[in-house]
């Protein structure tokens, strides 16, 4: 790997500060910016890409504007650097009197459709390759080809690797925790692959809208057990104001858990190396006799490793059941809310249809209200039923719930639940204090219920225990009820019957609930929020095609996720439990059911990194810990 001198790059201009073009791939690009003593941007953002700026020479004066409407004045002095998120914006400027230059990197790379600034270069060179601060360019980018051969040298062979596929919320934490347990003399490799371009953030924390707004307080959503206010404490920095009971933006907790991962990084003992890679797992095979497996790369690359980690997440939605299915392939239908297509492609004055009421179409009603979308939204589901709202005065109680704890069937618990929330109520408590104080005890009632039981909930129960259980904060709620109240916003409670697509527009047939006449609307866009597809039997992912078809996994017997023990350790068709194959998270639904959000994720992270761990630790160690 060669070197560039950047002084060969250096360009000052009287007119404006100089962007000069150092390095650019489909994943990254990193540009040099010269400024002469008053030069400036404007206030601006870097569309969907994320962006770090480095100091090479001089100070820099910042302004970082967030989206709760506080911002922060900070100047970098050389050597250090600023991370600007997705849907950050902020202005720099050079306010001393000397020459300065500065490093940018953006992943992935600027471009005028989604980037709201010039993007012309001064130069017409382009380097393939530049050897740059490891802080910096290891933090928004993973393995380049170059260092993906680092990772089969003899020396890297010889550690003992882990390797998480996802990086998201869930291969975040337990990667951070791997960073952060292992205490043990064994060298330890640990390597994150996501095929996203973004590391960290997953489906949830992905958005750059400032309107979608975390549905728990900021109090309790640490990524880590142990340390409860990590979050509120880091929060705080940026905006003091945000209290424990605040809701806030869920980009700017994607940027937390990006931080999160950065300070494992660079709190990691020196025994650990740490490598994300930007591509995509496709298959997984098992060496028994070396007792490891291979992890096969889009990009032709195989990673041996001790132990794979499946922290796959959430899948988009699977689709209604219709007569014909033909409609799923219109630019009309976005199957996947969180596409960057699903609320573009109609205008303003058009009418919309949400299928499903849960929190995603909350999510979808209130980013295309803040786009000022002005035509008629439909919401459908079954029972038409929307989460209920929080309410931070509901205070706490003390119950053991040792009456619903010994109960046997759904309908003695459910039974039980009732009669104490009535007593609640009686006593002047609140509902919502009831609920949060069982969702400890969830995963337990769940394991007591037998498969009949659990169907039961699961078609009688659940859109009722989700509305409760799953609330949305006032942000969120008084837009919704201000949309409902205008009738912009109509929930449907019934089921879609088909789809006829138009030149111009949609038609759907759909039936109400507890009816047989068949209603119609008009439409210009259909968006699924009914939320992720569970049935890993349905999902078409060729890394969890592969590992079915092995016999390497197996589904769980509700078609929630997959058969894993108390561990996480995965089970094969033959019920063998592996010793190579774990998962944390979603995956883990079936079993748990409450396994999907951060108090239960960051528990599992913690200890699944532990368990394996312990494997890792050399005889030595592990004498003196027995």
């Amino acid at each position: 790997m060669s070197s560039l001198n950047l002084d060969l790059l250096k360009q000052f201009l009287d007119s404006q500060y100089s962007r000069n073009l150092v390095f650019k791939t489909e994943n990254i690009e990193i540009v040099l910016m010269c400024w002469l003593p008053g030069q400036k941007t404007v206030v601006h953002d870097h569309g969907v890409s994320d962006a770090i700026t480095f100091v090479l020479d001089g100070e820099m004066s910042c302004i970082t504007y967030y989206p709760d409407g506080t911002q922060q004045n900070s100047v970098l002095k050389k050597g250090e650097m600023e991370l600007i998120p997705v849907g950050i914006k902020h202005e720099v400027k050079n306010n001393s009197t000397s020459n300065i230059t500065t490093l940018h990197i953006y992943s992935p790379p600027l471009s005028s459709e989604n980037a709201n600034q010039s993007l012309g270069y001064n130069n017409e060179t382009q380097t393939q390759t530049i050897s740059l601060n490891d802080q910096v360019l290891n933090y928004l980018v993973g393995c380049v080809p170059e260092d993906l051969l680092k990772l089969f040298s003899q020396k890297e062979k010889q550690r003992k690797t882990v390797t998480i596929i996802g990086g998201g919320f869930s291969g975040t934490l337990v990667a951070a925790q791997f960073m952060k347990q292992h205490i043990s003399n064994e060298e330890l490799q640990i390597i994150l692959i996501e095929r996203a371009p973004r590391f960290a953030r997953g489906f949830a924390y992905s958005t750059n809208s400032p309107k979608h707004f975390l549905n728990v307080p900021a109090g309790k959503m640490s990524a880590f057990a142990g340390d409860m206010n990590h979050f509120l404490e880091w929060v705080q920095k940026r905006n003091p104001t945000i209290s424990a009971s605040s809701f806030v933006p869920r980009m700017l907790y994607g940027e937390y858990l990006e931080n999160v991962l950065f300070q494992a990084d660079q709190n990691k003992a020196s025994n650990i190396k740490f490598k994300r890679i930007n591509d995509e797992a496709l298959n997984i095979s098992i060496d028994e006799k070396n007792n490891q497996a291979i992890v096969y790369l889009e990009s032709g690359i195989n990673i041996k490793t001790d132990h794979v980690v499946l922290a796959v997440g959430n899948y988009p939605p699977k689709n209604p059941n219709v007569k014909e299915s033909n409609f799923y392939n219109s630019d009309k239908y976005s199957r996947d809310p969180w596409s960057a297509k699903a609320t573009s492609g109609f205008e303003i004055n058009d009418s919309v249809l949400l299928i499903g009421t849960g929190l995603t179409m909350i999510d979808k009603a209130v980013e295309l209200n803040h786009k000022k979308h002005s035509g008629k939204i439909y919401a459908l589901s079954r029972h038409g039923l929307i989460p209920q709202t929080h309410d931070l005065n509901s205070g706490s109680i003390n119950a053991d719930f040792k009456k619903v704890l010994e109960e046997k069937t759904l309908k003695q618990i459910v039974k039980s639940i009732r009669a104490e929330i009535k007593q609640v109520l009686i006593e002047g408590g609140d509902w919502r204090a009831y609920i949060d104080s069982l969702r400890p005890h969830i995963q337990t009632l769940w394991q007591s219920l037998d498969q009949k039981n659990k169907k039961q909930f699961f078609r009688h129960i659940r859109p009722y225990w989700d509305t409760h259980r799953h609330r949305i904060p006032d942000q969120a709620a008084i837009i919704i009820e201000t949309m409902i109240n205008c009738k912009q916003l109509e929930i449907i409670s019934g089921r879609v019957i088909e789809f006829r697509e138009k030149e111009n527009c949609v038609e759907v047939f759909y039936k109400r609930r507890g009816s047989d006449h068949i209603e119609s609307l008009t439409v210009s866009k259909v968006i699924n929020c009914t939320g992720s597809e569970q049935d890993f039997c349905q999902i078409q992912d060729p890394l969890i095609i592969n590992l079915l078809e092995q016999g390497l996994i197996k589904p769980d017997s509700m078609s929630l996720g997959l058969e894993a023990d108390k561990n996480g350790a995965l089970l094969d068709s033959n019920n063998q439990i592996s010793k190579i194959l774990y998962t944390l998270g979603p995956t883990l639904k079936g079993q748990l059911w409450e396994t999907t959000a951060v108090p239960e994720i960051r528990v599992q992270a913690e200890s699944l990194a532990k368990n394996i761990l312990t494997k890792f630790m050399d005889p030595l160690k592990n004498s003196a810990r027995s």
